[in-house]
């Protein structure tokens, strides 16, 4: 390993690799350590004017530290062997800018004429240009960030000063520094590919400090868990730098799902106030508090959970209350009861069904519209394959109506036309059918009334939750509550 010399020769570390001839050509024929008076060099004839206009944000920070970054200059001579035309718009200097136009100007208007350059050849086109700097550098995204900091708070030096400077956008420059407030390991997983930069800003901009810190002690555990470390990417004598990953994404790392991560610490602490919640509502009832309801009671649940405020006093007096905790609101169970007559135990389970059925109704509606990630697609699907969940006619109707409000379907049409139709359909509109479909499906394995629920049963609520922020009713979290981990 060794040690780089990053913007304003901040000290990073970077994997050292052999440059490419891009950088080879910029770095070859010059120094940073030379510079070059603005009179002698010549704007590039084919360079948008309008980019040395806008320097207002550029002036100060020139002025009182100078042009930091050096401009890339090909000598005049060079210059007209390719582009002859160019004689009478180069007359008289010595030098083209090929890049730093901006820089240029800003050193003018600022009374600091002396500029650094580095010498370029004619034949490198402006994207390989734009990406030198990082290239060279070889900086992780943390390490970008750390240099950025640096200059705000060494230089004092403003993000647009810096994105100025250094030729990136100021939202650039301020996405980098958000990855900063992140915890530590969330940061290394980034610098070495394990979490990509996108998914960690998602994180960063989350107003919820618990919820991240929790997060960064998850993905810690997850990377110790995984066990391997990662390795640097090793470019071939051979392999043009901008041909390769330049990110810490290339090494072959474990990685962290954080998407997944925060939806987990997201249940945990769901479940946690949820408990903490029922534990306070026992106390303050004198009742018991039941950590699991299915152990305590078994079946009886069902029957034996009570709702009205009335029955919960009557219940707490007379020391027959459970108290248990759901994702919301405590729920209630008595003890013991009168034997329900059959009549009694099918309205009371038809009610509940029926309600949860209602309130499962809106969420489906949402989770129907939703976008969905190819990844969310492709699970849901192959988990409705394998499981061998039919396609019957309760399905078709169902997702028909999705599909209806999805406006993926017109009315009228009738759900086994529609089916029919999709064999056809853009391929545009394959998957969210698909999507419809499987989400159907699912409602539909869910409905009937004697059927025990068990895995699929809570991938379902799994994916309702995540995708419409759906919380089971307290009849659906007992069923949920009683699959045991020997059904997984």
């Amino acid at each position: 390993m060794a040690r780089a010399r990053g913007l304003d020769g901040v000290p990073q570390l970077r994997t050292e690799r052999k440059a490419s001839s891009v950088v080879q050509t910029m770095q070859g024929s010059g120094s940073t350590g030379q510079a070059v008076h603005v009179d002698d060099v010549a704007a590039n004839p084919r360079n948008p004017q309008a980019r040395a206009v806008n320097i207002a944000d550029l002036v100060p920070s020139v002025s009182e530290v100078g042009v930091m970054v050096p401009i890339l200059l090909t000598p005049v001579g060079e210059w007209l062997e390719a582009h002859p035309e160019d004689a009478e718009a180069v007359a008289g200097k010595s030098w083209v800018a090929q890049d730093g136009h901006r820089r240029i100007a800003a050193a003018r208007r600022a009374g600091r004429p002396e500029v650094p350059y580095v010498v370029r050849g004619v034949d490198v086109d402006e994207a390989m240009i734009r990406l030198h700097t990082a290239k060279a550098m070889r900086l992780t995204p943390i390490e970008e960030a750390g240099q950025y900091r640096h200059l705000i708070e060494v230089r004092q030096m403003t993000q647009q000063a810096i994105a100025a400077q250094t030729g990136v956008s100021q939202s650039h420059v301020a996405k980098r520094l958000k990855l900063l407030t992140l915890p530590e390991s969330i940061q290394a997983a980034v610098d070495y590919g394990r979490i990509e930069v996108g998914e960690a800003l998602k994180l960063a901009a989350l107003k919820d400090a618990d919820l991240v810190t929790r997060a960064g002690e998850e993905v810690a555990q997850a990377i110790e868990s995984a066990g391997n470390e990662p390795s640097p990417v090793i470019v071939d004598d051979d392999t043009e730098l901008d041909d390769v990953d330049d990110t810490p994404e290339a090494a072959p790392a474990a990685r962290v799902d954080l998407a997944a991560v925060v939806r987990r610490v997201t249940t945990e602490r769901e479940v946690e106030a949820g408990q903490a919640a029922a534990k306070a509502r026992a106390e303050e009832l004198g009742a018991e508090y039941c950590e699991n309801i299915y152990a305590r009671i078994g079946d009886a649940r069902y029957n034996n959970q009570i709702y009205s405020a009335a029955d919960v006093r009557k219940a707490a007096a007379e020391k027959n209350l459970l108290v248990a905790a759901t994702r919301s609101e405590p729920a209630y169970y008595l003890i013991r009861r009168t034997r329900l007559t059959p009549d009694d135990k099918q309205t009371i389970e038809a009610r509940n069904r029926k309600a949860a059925i209602a309130a499962r109704g809106n969420a489906l509606r949402l989770a129907a519209t939703a976008k969905v990630p190819t990844a969310t697609l492709t699970e849901a699907l192959v988990t409705m394959a394998l499981t061998g969940l039919a396609l019957g006619s309760q399905t078709t109707a169902l997702a028909y109506d999705l599909a209806r409000q999805a406006e993926l379907a017109p009315d009228g049409l009738g759900d086994w036309t529609w089916r029919k139709t999709l064999a056809v359909v853009p391929d545009a509109q394959r998957a969210p059918n698909a999507w419809v479909i499987a989400l159907a499906a699912f409602e539909a394995y869910t409905r009937p009334e004697h059927l025990s629920w068990g895995p699929v049963h809570r991938y379902y609520f799994e994916l309702l939750h995540q995708l419409a922020s759906y919380v089971p009713t307290e009849w659906e979290q007992a069923r949920l509550d009683a699959i045991t981990d020997e059904e997984d």
